[in-house]
């Protein structure tokens, strides 16, 4: 504790300490992952569409549900960079369409995400003919919501899944509706 200051007593302010007889994360489970509006799929589906990007790409939306998006392309040697694997750029692009689709599910009717960062490890190289880029919520805000994903790659003997790509991302909450737009 610092020097001079009282638990729960800072001036005027009072901070409200959480009850411990639970974890956090048991208390706030429902809540983190509840979307604020019902057509959060179909807001998820329009803007999807309207992606230039992944229509270059041949990608698809797969699964929305709330903190939940899911992005399937395949491997098309127009994408592979020049040791014949597909590109990471590539990869990256459709896992942070993916996590910033995550957040939109849990955004408020009328906001926009943009990514504020993303770090991203590669696993291994996209040597599979199909893939999948999955984006999760690990904490929902009112102005940054964080994202973890994976791009798994599929195709290869056996039906294995391979990680390829692991990231976490910030993404932010934008209102349509403030003043001066």
């Amino acid at each position: 504790m610092c020097q001079g200051s009282s638990r729960g007593n800072h001036g005027n302010r009072r901070i409200v300490e959480p009850q411990m007889d639970e974890p956090m994360e048991q208390r706030n489970a429902a809540d983190l992952l509840r979307p604020r509006h019902e057509r959060f799929r179909e807001t998820v589906r329009e803007s999807f569409a309207a992606q230039g990007l992944m229509r270059t790409l041949g990608a698809s939306l797969g699964l929305v549900e709330p903190g939940i998006v899911e992005i399937a392309y395949s491997a098309d040697p127009a994408f592979c960079q020049q040791h014949g694997f597909m590109h990471a750029g590539l990869a990256t692009a459709v896992l942070d369409t993916a996590c910033g689709y995550a957040a939109l599910t849990l955004a408020a009717a009328g906001d926009d995400v943009l990514t504020a960062e993303f770090k991203v490890n590669f696993l291994r190289p996209a040597t599979q003919p199909q893939f999948l880029a999955r984006g999760r919520v690990i904490r929902a805000g009112r102005l940054l919501s964080v994202v973890e994903g994976d791009v798994l790659g599929f195709g290869h003997a056996g039906g294995q899944q391979d990680g390829i790509i692991r990231m976490q991302a910030t993404m932010a909450l934008l209102s349509r509706e403030q003043p001066g737009d």
